[in-house]
């Protein structure tokens, strides 16, 4: 795939020199300028949580309105990642996910099937690559990829090294925001807000 590949070695020493870390959620409670972005502004109460759907199920009918909700919620995230990476220059995101070792076709479970024919190309690329991080230049392979985080198939931490930024692939559809400084933390606050998404301290 074209539009997929491996990182150099001096592309890997870069990033490595950036962020340290690409299961940066390892280090993320220490950074000084992160944030969580979630649908909701605010962290629900517990009796708020037992009427809401906070994770995707694959199980759920085609005409479910659980799937028509989750999915209209999908598509601002959807709309953040592609702001991101044309902040970004529109240069390359790089994908890290621990999961690559080890890649499976049950992940094309959690997709709709106008995606599965595309998800099987990135799947046979990963096994043949073994990689835990790879080089993306195309937004519908970088579509695919965060689908199977927000619907916690497998977990992704995107970088962009112009940025010099990350976003976390969690739980319950919420991405965490890593940046490296100030100014880049308050451009994805304004992005996140052009997508109807919220901003906040993690645990708040």
């Amino acid at each position: 795939m074209q539009q997929v590949s491996v990182l150099t070695e001096e592309e890997f020493k870069i990033l490595k020199n950036y962020f340290i870390d690409f299961d940066i959620i390892n280090c993320f409670s220490s950074g000084k300028y992160i944030s969580l972005i979630d649908r909701y502004p605010r962290k629900l109460t517990y009796e708020e949580t037992k009427n809401t759907t906070l994770s995707y199920s694959k199980d759920w009918p085609h005409s479910s309105n659980f799937k028509h909700e989750y999915l209209l919620n999908e598509q601002k995230y959807l709309l953040l990642l592609k702001m991101a990476y044309e902040h970004n220059d529109k240069k390359s995101v790089y994908v890290f996910c621990k999961d690559f070792m080890h890649p499976e076709l049950r992940w094309i479970d959690y997709l709709d099937e106008e995606d599965k024919d595309l998800a099987r190309n990135i799947i046979s690329f990963i096994k043949d690559n073994k990689q835990e991080i790879l080089k993306v230049s195309d937004l519908d392979i970088l579509a695919i990829l965060t689908k199977m985080s927000l619907r916690e198939a497998i977990y992704c931490n995107f970088f962009f090294d112009s940025t010099k930024s990350a976003l976390i692939g969690y739980y319950e559809m919420i991405f965490l925001l890593y940046c490296k400084t100030q100014n880049t933390l308050n451009e994805y606050k304004k992005m996140a807000t052009a997508c109807n998404l919220f901003t906040r301290l993690p645990n708040i």
